[in-house]
């Protein structure tokens, strides 16, 4: 993995890594269901204020969420930059004008132009940018929300294929990363730098690309 942090290129160097594992292995739903597994325990680390924790859960469900969506063929920044071109997609506002009752100590700018962020930093930045006022307990309980509603997708998609639920779909995927990104920005740390450590030499835990782990069954914390 090169260090330029590209989230496309990051996407890809996943997909060597686990790819032919998780479609040989694993359903979407069993992939969902790691992803929660990992969110839920970001969620408990943060309850108990254990920093370390947080980050290494965070990190590990973000390659999950990535698997995700590698399984529907989903282009991870081209589906964030669609709904969230530097903006609020409520409001068209950064940062977020929705629900406010009193002058922001910003400038608000309204505009839906297109954001050519390509980083995994550069992403982090611009939904602190969009979302400043964000704190880490209500983003880690916002984002355990949207696993609700991402898991709900993937069941109605699958049992009904139909263009919308897809669409439906695509747009809670995208909302999980969002909130990944706040929890990691609250939790004060760099998702790109953390990233590339613990994935730039292929999988962490047995040091090969693509991964050669004895799978059985159980997914390795």
């Amino acid at each position: 993995m090169t260090h330029n942090g590209g989230l496309r290129k990051f996407q890809q160097h996943l997909d060597r890594i686990y790819g032919k594992n998780n479609s040989r292995l694993f359903t979407k739903q069993d992939i969902a269901a790691n992803l929660l597994r990992y969110v839920t325990r970001t969620l408990k680390t943060v309850r108990k204020n254990d920093a370390k924790k947080t980050k290494e859960n965070l990190v590990t469900g973000f390659a999950w969420a990535i698997a995700l969506a590698n399984s529907y063929h989903l282009d991870v920044r081209l589906e964030i930059q669609k709904r969230f071109p530097g903006v609020c997609p409520y409001c068209s506002c950064a940062p977020c004008a929705c629900g406010i009752r009193r002058p922001l100590k910003r400038k608000i700018i309204c505009s839906r132009k297109f954001h050519p962020w390509t980083s995994i930093a550069s992403a982090q930045k611009m939904f602190s940018d969009i979302y400043p006022a964000n704190v880490l307990k209500d983003s880690t309980i916002h984002l355990a929300e949207e696993m609700g509603e991402i898991i709900f997708a993937i069941l109605m998609h699958s049992g009904r294929h139909t263009r919308d639920g897809f669409g439906e779909l695509r747009l809670e995927l995208v909302d999980v990363f969002a909130n990944m990104f706040a929890v990691a920005t609250c939790a004060g740390f760099d998702l790109q730098e953390a990233l590339i450590l613990k994935f730039r030499h292929g999988c962490p835990w047995c040091n090969k690309l693509p991964c050669d782990c004895s799978f059985n069954g159980i997914v390795k914390a």
